[in-house]
């Protein structure tokens, strides 16, 4: 491993800082019964480096040499103990020698079903009906026998079946691999992914026109098991409006070249030759105009099966809508009679609640209410008489006070005196 590959694995980040450490890490295995502790961390490592090398670099399937040359040291050291490691992982079926998982792919035991849930779990589903149980020893194990990570394959089997481009699309084999293959790290185990899905119905292929067409089908749950006929009629029906525009282009390319070449033809004094290229263009254009009808055409029909199969699913949003609205009702016990006796009921419980309402706002004492403003009037025009009789008096009584030098007291007028007179 070189020193730039050190610093892409941080699993070695911190054994590549202690040589003496690094170089325990890469010697062979001792008896577990001499130092379990350190078996179990020196395994526990090993398997860490591994997972992050098949994660970070995308690998399906590895061998033994291959995790050697990877995890080589900058001064040219490998691992002598990955033969241990890679046993401890086939024991617990974290890998798979890729032969045994192309058997397995290709044997006749319904394993499908359990294949939707989880890839490692189906295999070792199967495992635990094979008569004899398959073990690996160290001379058996080769250091270039292909081996296949289990979990890795079911990530990018998910990576691969969340490809919305290629979702529930029938799509010739040619324009399947170009699209998935931008997805995909590793080209070389792009085959053994189209072999897992095929095998357990992700991927469905057929024939149209002697087109070799293959659909991926999205949820993993679905259960579709053949490509429909509306489909195929889709796909032979897209494919022929392609062929028919790059006809159209081809056609609209050589009425261009016809006109040049009648102007040259014009320019070189040659009308009859300018003649025949006009001709050809005419007749260019006729092809071009038949073609844009049919394209047309098609593309009508084409957005219409497009339609009705949105169509079909708003209906079936619709029925599905409708079917829990109804449980829902059912459950509840909710219906017109219900709803409309219980508002009915909640009628007689409000004008009830209004007449107790209107009793309780009664007064308790008999309403005396005119005798005591009748009661009221007279004791306010006592007072005002009263009132008016205290301002009479005190209005003497301050005259009486005032000392009017220099005028006799006032006398009080005598009848048919004429005062003048008394002044003489």
């Amino acid at each position: 491993m070189t020193d730039s590959n050190m610093r892409r694995f941080s699993t070695f980040e911190a054994a590549a800082k202690n040589p003496e450490r690094l170089n325990l890490l890469f010697s062979p295995f001792r008896s577990k019964a001499l130092n379990p502790e350190h078996y179990d961390e020196k395994l526990k490592f090993w398997m860490r480096a591994i997972e992050e090398y098949v994660t970070k670099d995308g690998k399906i399937t590895f061998s033994i040499r291959e995790l050697q040359n990877v995890f080589r040291t900058p001064d040219g050291k490998r691992p002598t103990c990955l033969v241990e490691v890679i046993g401890h992982l086939l024991r617990e079926n974290i890998i798979v020698p890729r032969e045994e998982w192309v058997k397995f792919l290709n044997s006749s035991n319904t394993w499908t079903s359990w294949s939707i849930s989880s890839v490692k779990w189906a295999f070792t589903k199967v495992l635990s009906y094979t008569p004899i149980a398959v073990t690996y020893s160290k001379r058996e194990m080769e250091l270039d026998t292909q081996l296949l990570h289990l979990s890795q394959l079911e990530i990018q089997q998910d990576k691969v079946l969340g490809m919305a481009s290629v979702q529930n699309k029938v799509m010739s084999w040619e324009e399947w691999k170009t699209e998935v293959s931008s997805s995909i790290k590793c080209p070389e185990d792009l085959e053994l992914l189209i072999e897992s899905l095929k095998s357990n119905r992700m991927l469905l292929t057929d024939h149209i026109s002697h087109v070799e067409v293959v659909k991926m089908v999205y949820p993993r749950n679905s259960r579709k098991l053949d490509i429909t006929q509306a489909e195929k009629s889709q796909y032979d029906i897209s494919r022929t409006i392609q062929m028919l525009e790059a006809d159209l282009t081809e056609l609209l390319t050589k009425q261009e070249q016809a006109e040049q070449l009648a102007r040259q033809s014009l320019k070189e004094g040659k009308r009859t030759t300018a003649k025949h290229h006009l001709r050809t263009k005419k007749f260019l254009e006729k092809r071009a105009a038949k073609l844009n009808e049919v394209l047309d055409n098609l593309s009508v029909i084409s957005h219409q099966i497009e339609d009705s199969a949105s169509d079909a699913l708003i209906v079936s949003a619709y029925e599905a809508g409708k079917a829990a609205l109804a449980k829902q009702l059912k459950d509840n016990n909710l219906s017109t009679n219900r709803v409309t006796e219980a508002m009915l009921d909640l009628q007689n419980v409000l004008e009830d609640y209004d007449e107790v309402s209107a009793g309780l706002s009664q007064p308790v004492i008999p309403d005396d209410g005119a005798e005591i403003e009748e009661e009221l009037a007279i004791l306010l025009e006592e007072d005002r008489k009263n009132t008016a009789k205290l301002a009479n008096e005190d209005a003497l009584r301050q005259l009486d006070e005032i000392n009017l030098e220099g005028l006799d007291p006032l006398k009080p007028k005598m009848p048919g005196r004429n005062l003048a007179r008394e002044n003489f």
